[in-house]
């Protein structure tokens, strides 16, 4: 990302309010590839252009630059206002006085200089604790890394030595914080038990830098060439020594089959002169392939990664947050090979878009990476098409910046052919009837795959605070409203023809329509043997029918499904496809594993499954047009779902406010 100095530090002016100040050891001036440095200038790119932002950082260049100065810069067209407030390189771990300490006192020392902000924004506790202290500003806090990460013993932080310490910190600032964003899945629910707010995103990357090309291209390595990249910094977590050991097994491998290998390393850290020395140890036809590159340019990162075969990654366990440069060498195209606990997104499936090596065996690392640089490019690059910058960063900015009021995504209107919009995707407008209509319009056309998504009165609280459920509607085909409360709302809109359409009984009549139109219908999910008990049952209820059930294992968010899983749901064929793992697990583990799944219609039918296989007991015809099917299963259930309907569904009524006035204007 381009950035170039406008004016003189004498001739700038900063604002006297600003939306976001931003403090971290970072300097605007000399990009990072990866990490927290991309992020910010991502943050700050890809921003709506009414949020402004201000950045408190370090002069890691160390000119003539005075402290304590504001500059201003120009970011692709974005004016961004910096100050550095100490002199040092964030990539050097080598430190008597530790980063945060030294940057901290410099916002001290020029504190009187700071502009007024909406909110302060933190990536690193430590740094979180002292803001809150020094500015009384509403706090957005950002997490990197995994749970305990940063105070594990393969950290090269300060905090390793002081790992309860560091935890009660983070806990501190994200409890008080006005809004958390964790760029690991894993550890979200841990976040969540301190501030409720938080949300869950994934990492990004930039499509104008970051973007595959044709096989046919001269960028796109031969089939007797095979190029290694391996991008980090040059420090114990991220492990280079181990990819220099694969390397040199690689080597034995590779020119057995007559191919010619190339290692290219890009960073720095305090690990360069092991690494250094451990190349020069290597024999001297495969020494006189590895390349140790230094830091590198984004843009030439990108184009390093397309020209490579593989993208290796040796991070060990425990540390990474969600990998940007994983991220960024898929959006090439390259394939990837990551040890355990490197990809803590999901990313790499094994045979598709890389291969995860159990062991941190460097022989084992060698063959998967002469596997994967055979895999298709084009399905790396496609498998993460929902990671691009504008739409997550928009999701982070918008729920980060003003949480407690409700998003424009979450607002309903009606369109000029009264049907009802949610964030101006239509909601399906007609009946049952039509509904497998058009099922059957999607059935016989074969393309796909399709999303069908059912949102409630829950979804939609969730789709005003919830990045994930956000990727969901915007990833869906069809939405179709299941909760009479969307239906009242609807009709005060000016939607008059909305009608409800259940998950539970999109599945019952689906399995009608089987037997009439020829479907094979599938469920997969919900407890332990429901799905095939709710297949049995339809399959009796409806002679002729073709419904199959499928039980799998309890997923975290965002994870892929296991490979046999997979395999069942090829060998079964379905028409239909019913993802009863819950909202928005199973809209998501459709788009995690979208690119790999037979073409069909998959519908969110959550807990359908339960009242097909009479698991649980649905409510009363009666009591579900009067819009209390939720009284029903909170009398079944109060203690999972008290917390639900009670407390978080209550925001439903900001939504439907929101949604009136905005109407009314």
């Amino acid at each position: 990302m381009a950035t170039k100095p406008l004016d003189a530090p004498a001739k700038v002016r900063v604002p006297g309010t600003v939306s976001r100040l931003i403090v971290h050891q970072f300097d605007l001036a000399q990009p990072v590839p990866g990490g927290i440095d991309t992020c910010i200038r991502g943050l700050c790119r890809f921003a709506d252009p009414s949020t402004s932002f201000a950045i408190i950082g370090v002069d890691a260049i160390g000119d003539s630059r005075r402290l304590g100065r504001w500059e201003v810069y120009d970011v692709n067209g974005r004016r961004l206002w910096f100050m550095p407030v100490a002199t040092l390189d964030p990539a050097d771990q080598r430190r008597r006085i530790p980063h945060t300490i030294r940057l901290l006192g410099g916002v001290i020392r020029y504190r009187h200089r700071v502009p007024r902000s909406e909110l302060v924004q933190a990536h690193r506790a430590d740094t979180g604790l002292a803001l809150r202290f020094l500015f009384r500003r509403r706090i957005a806090y950002f997490i990197h890394t995994q749970e305990s990460g940063i105070s594990s013993q393969d950290s090269d932080s300060i905090w390793r030595k002081a790992g309860r310490l560091h935890r009660s910190i983070e806990q501190n600032v994200a409890s008080s914080a006005s809004s958390v964003v964790v760029f690991n899945p894993s550890y979200l629910n841990m976040v969540k038990t301190w501030n409720e707010k938080a949300i869950s995103s994934p990492t990004w990357f930039d499509p104008k830098v970051f973007y595959d090309v044709d096989s046919g291209s001269d960028s796109c390595t031969g089939d007797r060439e095979l190029r290694i990249a391996w991008v980090g910094r040059l420090e114990h977590p991220k492990d280079p020594l181990l990819a220099i050991e694969a390397f040199e097994h690689l080597s034995k491998i590779a020119n057995g089959k007559g191919r010619s290998i190339r290692l290219d390393l890009v960073g720095d850290g305090t690990e360069i002169d092991r690494v250094k020395g451990r190349v020069l140890e290597l024999p001297t036809p495969v020494r006189s392939n590895v390349y140790l590159r230094g830091r590198l340019s984004q843009e030439t990162v990108a184009d390093l990664l397309r020209s490579a075969s593989v993208f290796l990654m040796t991070s060990h366990p425990g540390y990474e947050g969600y990998p940007r440069v994983l991220v960024e060498s898929m959006a090439c195209g390259t394939p990837a090979v990551v040890t355990t606990g490197a990809d803590t997104g999901g990313l790499v499936e094994n045979a598709v878009t890389g291969y995860t090596v159990a062991t941190r065996g460097p022989a084992a690392i060698a063959e998967a990476l002469v596997m994967a640089s055979t895999l298709d490019r084009q399905r790396v690059r496609s498998s993460i098409d929902h990671l691009q910058a504008e739409q997550v960063v928009k999701t982070i900015v918008e729920a980060s910046h003003n949480p407690d009021t409700i998003s424009p995504v979450a607002a309903l209107s009606a369109n000029s052919s009264s049907e009802l919009e949610i964030d101006g995707r239509p909601v399906f407008p007609g009946g049952m009837g039509d509904l497998m209509h058009r099922f059957d319009e999607l059935v016989t056309k074969g393309d796909g795959p399709h999303l069908v998504v059912t949102p409630n009165v829950d979804q939609m609280v969730k789709l005003a605070k919830d990045g994930a459920a956000r990727a969901v509607f915007e990833a869906s085909n069809i939405l179709v409203a299941d909760g009479k409360p969307l239906v009242w709302l609807a009709r005060v809109l000016g939607a008059k023809n909305l009608q409800r359409i259940a998950g539970a009984d999109v599945l019952d009549e689906c399995s009608r329509e089987s037997a009439a139109r020829g479907w094979s219908v599938l469920i997969l999910g919900g407890p332990d043997g429901a799905a095939a008990e709710a297949a049995a049952r339809l399959n009796a209820r409806n002679p002729g029918s073709q419904i199959t059930g499928i039980s799998v294992p309890q997923l975290a968010l965002g994870e892929r499904m296991p490979p046999e899983i997979l395999d069942q749901l090829w060998e079964a064929r379905p028409n239909i496809v019913f993802i009863c793992l819950g909202f928005p697990k199973q809209e998501t583990w459709y788009i995690v594993n979208k690119s790999n799944l037979p073409r069909a219609v998959y519908v969110g039918a959550g807990a359908a499954v339960e009242f097909a296989s009479g698991f649980k007991k649905r409510a009363p015809a009666w009591i579900q047009a009067i819009g209390f099917e939720w009284f029903f299963r909170l009398a079944q259930e109060p203690g999972r779902l008290a917390s639900r309907y009670l407390i978080d569904d209550i925001y439903f009524l900001q939504i439907a406010i929101a949604s009136i006035r905005k109407a009314r204007k």
